[in-house]
């Protein structure tokens, strides 16, 4: 079976899909609740501290002190976008003297949730997939 749209069938039919697809990508903003923003409060700090366990320029007792500074994670913002089960949630944290060089202050990220295991974080995910997380 093939559907070919010309003339007004055509820009009645492009209307409704592009309707559809703004629609759905205005109606895809969430509220990311305490426990998931704690999931990402964890992982952000353990990226900072992968970071700094990894330094050869610093002595053990430098090392133990920017780590209890990286433990002091502060969110700026959240924003999330998608369906409650998989979210694409973006995170602005504040830059601190525990803050690794090269990682920008804004990230993007992707959260599962489950009944059973509770926020579990995906994986790091672009900008393009965060706007478009209501589209999979």
């Amino acid at each position: 079976m093939e559907l070919i749209l010309t003339g007004w069938k055509g820009c009645a039919g492009a209307i409704v899909i592009l309707g559809n697809i703004g629609f759905k990508n205005l109606s895809s903003a969430q509220t990311l609740d305490t426990d998931g923003a704690k999931v990402l409060e964890d992982w952000i700090a353990s990226e900072c501290q992968r970071h700094h366990l990894a330094r050869t320029n610093l002595s053990d007792e430098q090392k133990a002190a920017v780590l209890l500074q990286t433990t002091a994670v502060r969110l700026a913002s959240i924003s999330a976008r998608g369906n409650p089960e998989s979210m694409a949630v973006r995170v602005e944290f504040e830059p601190s003297a525990a803050h690794p060089p090269k990682m920008p202050c804004t990230r993007d990220y992707r959260l599962e949730y489950s009944f059973l295991n509770g926020w579990r974080h995906r994986g790091d995910i672009d900008t393009i997939r965060y706007h478009t997380m209501s589209l999979w």
